[in-house]
């Protein structure tokens, strides 16, 4: 009987705790944040933003599409410190013992390399300073995708040289990037990472969403991840709750498109340009 008593006093005091969080967590007052990059993007008036590989004349393409496109571009950086546009695991085969010989080797990740060693085996290569200056009426999502010593230091650079803070939005799946960023510039835009996605997650899982704080000025994620829904109408509720922008995509099939339009995203982030077209 005791043991039945202390049992049931546990779920008592369990149940106070969570309900009380919640309570808390509703209770919360949340204001818009005005940043540039958000003016006139909302539900009614979806942004659209495309990924471009690494070519001037398919970000021209996306333009002529779309004039106010966003421009999607996946940011790694040089060895001397050159951020560059280049979508992670295209470069990387190219990195190896074989292919460059063992005496000028040094790794399998660019930023082992300057940048006129890897523009050697991959030609194409632009500098994310090129789009910014070559498209100055365009807002970009910039993708940091390398986490290489100082990217954080060189992005900032960067941006301020350009005097583009105000077109873009720093994502990255990698926390401490952006955390680093932010810490320096707490009033440029950001989006959010992949371990701040799914740590939402695990708590909407136990109905605590409305708890923990959300750095992110903009909800941007794919749906899925390795097959695990990333997103749902719950949580897309909870962060407009929070008057957060919620980007989807990049979005690689017709039918992904169709999926995210039922939750009417302020923002639609294509993998290309073929799907841009069709939509």
């Amino acid at each position: 009987m005791k043991l039945l008593l202390t049992s049931l006093g546990v779920l008592f005091f369990a149940a106070m705790v969570f309900g009380s969080l919640r309570m808390w967590g509703l209770g919360q007052n949340y204001q818009p944040y005005n940043h540039p990059f958000l003016t006139d993007v909302g539900s009614s008036n979806p942004a659209l933003s495309v990924k471009i590989p690494f070519s001037e004349s398919e970000a021209q393409a996306a333009i002529s599409l779309a004039p106010q496109v966003i421009l999607f571009l996946d940011v790694r950086m040089s060895k001397d410190e050159i951020l560059f546009v280049q979508e992670k695991g295209l470069l990387e085969p190219l990195l190896t013992v074989e292919k460059m010989g063992p005496e000028r080797y040094q790794g399998d990740r660019p930023y082992f390399y300057p940048f006129n060693t890897l523009k050697t085996y991959f030609p194409d290569l632009i500098e994310v300073r090129t789009f910014l200056q070559r498209f100055p009426q365009q807002k970009f999502i910039l993708n940091v995708q390398d986490n290489a010593q100082n990217i954080h230091v060189v992005v900032m650079k960067l941006l301020k040289e350009a005097n583009a803070a105000a077109r873009v939005l720093i994502q990255s799946d990698i926390d401490v990037i952006i955390k680093s960023i932010r810490e320096e510039e707490p009033t440029w835009c950001y989006g959010s990472s992949l371990p701040e996605i799914t740590r939402i997650l695990s708590l909407q899982s136990v109905g605590l969403e409305m708890v923990p704080s959300i750095r992110a000025d903009v909800w941007l994620t794919p749906l899925k991840f390795k097959k695990r829904l990333l997103f749902n109408e719950a949580l897309g509720n909870e962060v407009r709750r929070r008057f957060k922008k919620v980007f989807l995509g990049p979005l690689s099939t017709s039918e992904e498109v169709f999926a995210a339009q039922r939750y009417n995203p302020d923002g639609f982030i294509f993998s290309g340009l073929s799907i841009l077209e069709e939509f």
